[in-house]
């Protein structure tokens, strides 16, 4: 599923809610389209999502067709929509344009670097998409968690949320949702619940559970 820089028509699948009720606000409207990762981030050629939840439960409503700007879900109002890209995903977008800066630079890189930005909006960024990529109205716990903080920006983003991060220099998209997996390579005592979303040029893990691995904003 690729095509060139120059046409940017993307491959990805739009999903929508079987359902009016928005993901965020959780109020039942009118949804809208919105764009993981958002339209503000830097362009790649590859879309893709997961399919592998839906393996798993025998739905095969899974079904790529060709699209720009990335995958998308109708599962959020405009007002959240909205609320999102004003708010929050502009910092994002900085943050993504300035790695890629580093990750197209033909210099050697150091092995760390510092950049600056706000990485208070740009995780209230990566949470709302999260909230916002999925088709099931549902009790998760960890969107409980998550939700209020991105509602409103005076609430502090609740204290068990566990966010890790890594340059991810692929023209790939991978956004999975709720899935499993062990807390600790290669041993099965322990494990949770995790988020994931990959967009070049990064990529954010998201739980409610303390792990170890990668950075931790």
């Amino acid at each position: 599923m690729t095509t060139s820089r120059k046409s940017q028509v993307l491959f990805g699948e739009k999903f929508y809610k079987k359902d009016n009720i928005c993901n965020i606000c959780e109020k039942e409207k009118k949804l809208s389209v919105d764009h993981v990762p958002p339209q503000c981030c830097p362009p790649t050629k590859n879309r893709f999502i997961s399919n592998l939840l839906y393996q798993m439960i025998g739905d095969k409503s899974f079904r790529p067709r060709s699209i720009q700007n990335g995958v998308t879900f109708k599962t959020i109002c405009a007002d959240c929509n909205n609320f999102l890209g004003r708010k929050y995903d502009k910092q994002l977008g900085e943050l993504s344009r300035k790695i890629e800066s580093f990750v197209e630079s033909n210099l050697v890189l150091p092995d760390s670097f510092e950049v600056e930005c706000q990485p208070n909006a740009v995780l209230r960024s990566i949470l709302g998409h999260l909230l916002a990529a999925k088709t099931e109205t549902d009790e998760v716990i960890i969107d409980k968690l998550i939700r209020p903080s991105v509602i409103d920006p005076s609430i502090p983003i609740h204290e068990d949320i566990h966010v890790f991060y890594w340059v991810y220099p692929y023209e790939e998209t991978s956004i999975m949702r709720d899935f499993w997996m062990p807390s600790v390579r290669g041993s099965f005592q322990g494990g949770g619940l995790f988020n994931l979303i990959k967009f070049y040029p990064m990529a954010f893990l998201v739980t409610h559970q303390v792990v170890g691995g990668v950075g931790q904003v």
